[in-house]
């Protein structure tokens, strides 16, 4: 479910906020 809505959020947000969201999706798993 994580991964499918990390990817959904990268198809719309631009490459450069991919950092942004990859350190948000860490920081929601621990």
């Amino acid at each position: 479910m994580i991964i499918f809505l990390s990817l959904f959020l990268l198809e719309i947000f631009p490459p450069g906020t991919s950092a942004y969201l990859a350190n948000f999706l860490c920081f929601l798993l621990f």
